[in-house]
């Protein structure tokens, strides 16, 4: 057999040559009778093969992702629905708000996305011939929704990072310019772009999925031109668009924090602290949450930052690594963990950083046992006690002016909120495409 043609070749035979699936069914042939080059888009650029696939589904670093993502859901889905629940107490409708709504959205439908990918690794419902069907069906849609909600909410953090930078760093400019109008364009044109972004794993999953054949070599099995190029850019993209993503949040929020330092050092060589007229300490929670929530993303997102770094030199031109499949099955294992964990850990993070997301909570909780009649005691109503110096226009749940002022932290004191990567297998779906072959989230 000629290889390279994909050809039989018998001095009792005459010469057969096939290079499609329709004519390798056409000759009755068996796929187990014959032996077929793999194909060359299932490599990766430097024209090695990729690494198996299924052998990495199966790997026993598995069980790590399997038994820790139930808690991370759990954390996530209640942590994320407190959040948004605070939040929306609040009565001031400012940027920091937004912002954070939008990140807790998209923490919380991540996590959900890996639901069905996640039931797939289960012998005992895959073995259903419905469910598994259903969960073939799904899958590639499970894939672009993880991938979406991933985009978005780095791309979300990045914006907001870059508002904290010009808020501190050009204040005047920040309260001329930044708006809540904006801030919602900001994210609606984020989360646009990211489904733009991860819109290959659509069109990738499903054409594979309606035009696999069992029978047939997958080698035979050849996609359509445009989604051959596309799969070039795309699997490109995925590894240097997060690292770019990690290295922008990384500088921006080392720079704040620099700033954050230079106005704490003048503040402190003047004794009066007037004469700076941006009064930049004015809110401590949200430094602390914007060095808190750095400081997480950057611990949880760095074996990934990693990862991709060693992906980029694997490929053309570098061609330098080469991986083998139990090192990619435990790394990747150990990314999902840490990545669960980046999205399930910031409510967490509010709650021991900011003294004003434990009162709004706190005031939520009181408004749940008044409402529900299981107290009739006055005392749990917990109205605000106004001290000798408070202003009638403090915001309760902030503890910030509401008299038209803007600090440099956002409106009306904006806090800051932390960003995730990654994502969970999809474990065993009964169609091979080219975006899992070299991709360690899926």
């Amino acid at each position: 057999m000629d290889q390279d043609s994909g050809t039989t070749d018998s001095s009792d035979f005459e010469l057969v040559t096939f290079s499609t699936c329709a004519e390798f069914l056409a000759l009755n042939l068996s796929k187990d009778e014959v032996e077929i080059p793999g194909s060359s888009f299932l490599n990766n650029s430097c024209g090695r093969q990729s690494v198996n696939v299924t052998a990495i589904q199966l790997h026993p670093a598995r069980y790590a992702v399997l038994v820790t993502y139930p808690i991370f859901l759990l954390i996530c889905t209640v942590g994320n629905l407190l959040t948004l629940i605070v939040l929306g107490r609040e009565t001031t409708k400012s940027v920091k708000r937004i912002y954070l709504m939008s990140l807790a959205c998209s923490d919380f439908c991540f996590m959900w996305s890996q639901f069905f990918p996640y039931l797939s690794n289960y012998a005992t419902i895959t073995s259903n011939p419905g469910a598994k069907l259903f969960l073939d069906r799904i899958s590639g849609s499970c894939t672009f929704f993880q991938e979406m909600l991933i985009t978005s909410s780095d791309w979300i953090l990045v914006a907001f990072s870059i508002e904290r930078f010009f808020a501190v760093v050009f204040p005047l400019y920040y309260n001329i310019f930044v708006s809540k109008r904006r801030a919602t364009a900001v994210v609606l044109v984020v989360f646009l772009l990211a489904g733009l972004y991860a819109m290959y794993n659509l069109f990738d999953y499903y054409w594979f999925l309606a035009n696999d054949e069992p029978r047939c070599p997958a080698a035979l099995i050849r996609p359509p031109t445009y989604l051959i190029r596309w799969h070039a850019v795309y699997e490109w993209s995925v590894l240097i668009v997060p690292v770019i993503t990690f290295l922008v949040i990384l500088s921006v929020n080392l720079a704040v924090s620099i700033q954050l330092l230079k106005h704490q050092k003048f503040r402190r060589a003047n004794t009066l602290g007037r004469n700076h007229p941006d009064s930049v300490t004015k809110d401590h929670q949200a430094i602390h949450m914007l060095l808190a929530c750095a400081v997480l993303y950057i611990l949880t997102q760095f074996p990934a930052f990693v990862y991709n770094i060693l992906q980029i030199l694997q490929h053309y031109p570098f061609c330098s690594l080469t991986f083998t499949d139990n090192f990619v099955a435990n790394y990747t294992r150990a990314i999902g963990v840490t990545v669960n964990i980046n999205y399930s850990a910031n409510f967490l993070l509010y709650y021991g950083v900011s003294t004003t997301f434990r009162q709004g909570l706190r005031d939520f909780k009181h408004a749940v046992i008044v409402a529900s009649g299981c107290s009739r005691n006055p005392a749990l109503t917990h109205k605000p006690i106004l001290g000798p110096h408070a202003s009638t226009k403090t915001n309760y749940y902030t503890g910030f002016m509401t008299n038209g002022a803007e600090d440099i932290y956002g409106r009306h004191g904006e806090e800051k909120k932390r960003n995730p990567r990654f994502s969970l297998e999809s474990v065993d779906t009964s169609t091979t495409s080219m975006g899992s072959s070299n991709n360690p989230r899926y």
